[in-house]
């Protein structure tokens, strides 16, 4: 029987931490011969192409998104040089974009996955605010530490985060046979960590083989995942009534204020929403998700009943959010990102309408310091990528200036814009 996760902290706490295996990194570093062909199956960095987590974080909606990254980072350190693969992780509370990270892993000969650092940025209202919890091994002596062992067995004891007091992180292995679930469905033999941090904070993880982190939990905040997309699955094809979903609810916001022509967008949004909803549930579709749609569809309806503006605008880009995300679980051809681009420049843009400056540089973080971060190594990759990526790092410093001096007109230029660049980036995937 699968014991409720607040359960299993009290139980993990218990643990003498510490005491169980005290050497476990005192033993001198493996080499890195092949480092950045990651098969450690608890921590799949090399396969994991993008996972998604929700969860609750003191009582706002959390989400987190994991991206892998093309190319690697080289990093010297105490032992020599080694190439890194690069994971961009980003997390957003209550809606609002909270941190951007870039990790960097290794995996040793014996199996071993080994974390060598992370560069932190932290926001406040769409701003940077520090870059608390940056590191990296071969910095001022840190050293790389200890993230999934290649065989771990209950009691044994590792840092993943070792160079006190700039960063610090202790494991246990408490189970090998946890139940959780995966996007695939239960398991019974997920891996339960128990995390000391830094600040005293204690976590519980379970990892599942092939999938790598599925749950977390801790005081005030629970988390699992989603979505996982593997890095050489197949091409799917999203199913019509999704994408016309999509594409239906970008038209309500290209119609307003044309009230009539809002109605019949929303009836045959609602329509076909009845149509795919099966679907979603056979494809895997987390719970969120389906409520999520449920619920924008009836909202947008609603707005559109009473001709709210502001309402319909809102209930109908949160449609082609989930819209986006439901999509990502047939790994389509065109990446999830690029569609995304184009939701949050929308986004954006009834943001500064309304002249709500800080809500709009919190989109403007999210689409070009989040999205777009993760998606232009991909894009530079790709035939005319050089010239597009350089046009959409342009329009996003003009419209980061434009947001700062709250000149209406000059931000939404550079939003339809960038619009303009992500629908051609589309056509070339």
């Amino acid at each position: 029987m699968k014991r409720p996760l607040s359960s299993l902290l009290v139980a993990a706490i218990a643990i003498p931490i510490g005491l169980l295996a005290p050497d476990a990194m005192a033993q001198p570093f493996p080499p890195f011969t092949n480092p950045t062909d990651i098969t450690n199956p608890y921590y799949p960095v090399s396969n994991t192409k993008q996972a998604i987590t929700l969860g609750v974080s003191d009582g706002d909606e959390f989400r987190s998104e994991v991206t892998l990254l093309p190319g690697t980072r080289t990093i010297t350190w105490a032992g020599g040089v080694t190439q890194t693969r690069i994971s961009q992780y980003v997390a957003y509370k209550a809606g609002d974009l909270v941190e951007v990270a870039y990790d960097f892993f290794a995996q040793a000969d014996n199996g071993d996955l080994y974390y060598f650092g992370e560069d932190v940025f932290n926001y406040v209202d769409g701003v940077v605010d520090n870059t608390e919890g940056s590191w990296l091994a071969g910095r001022d002596g840190a050293p790389p530490g200890l993230i999934m062992p290649a065989n771990p067995v209950v009691g044994q004891v590792f840092n993943a985060e070792n160079f006190f007091p700039v960063v610090f992180e202790e494991d246990t292995v408490v189970s090998l046979m946890q139940a959780s679930r995966t996007p695939l469905g239960p398991i019974a033999n997920g891996l339960l960590i128990h995390e000391l941090l830094l600040d005293g904070t204690e976590e519980l993880k379970i990892y599942a083989p092939g999938f790598g982190q599925v749950e977390g939990s801790e005081i005030g905040a629970s988390s699992h995942l989603a979505l996982y997309n593997r890095v050489n699955a197949p091409r799917g094809r999203v199913p019509q009534s999704l994408d016309s979903i999509e594409w239906l609810a970008e038209d309500v916001l290209n119609a307003v204020p044309d009230w009539r022509r809002v109605a019949t967008r929303a009836n045959q949004i609602s329509q076909r929403w009845s149509t795919y909803r099966p679907q979603a549930i056979a494809a895997g579709a987390t719970p969120e998700f389906i409520v999520s749609m449920g619920t924008s569809v009836a909202q947008l309806r609603a707005a559109a009943q009473v001709r709210n503006v502001s309402e319909t605008n809102e209930a109908a880009n949160d449609l082609r959010s989930v819209a986006v995300d439901l999509m990502n679980f047939y790994n389509p051809r065109v990446p999830a990102d690029v569609k995304r681009l184009q939701v949050l420049e929308r986004e954006l843009m009834t943001d500064v309408r309304s002249r709500n400056w800080t809500e709009a540089m919190i989109s403007h973080a999210k689409a070009a310091d989040a999205v777009w971060a993760r998606l232009r190594p991909s894009v530079l990759l790709r035939a005319g990528g050089v010239r597009l990526a350089a046009e959409l790092d342009g329009l996003f410093a003009d419209q980061a200036e434009a947001i700062d001096a709250h000149r209406v007109r000059d931000a939404l230029e550079a939003a339809r814009d960038a619009i303009g660049v992500a629908e051609d980036l589309e056509r070339r995937f």
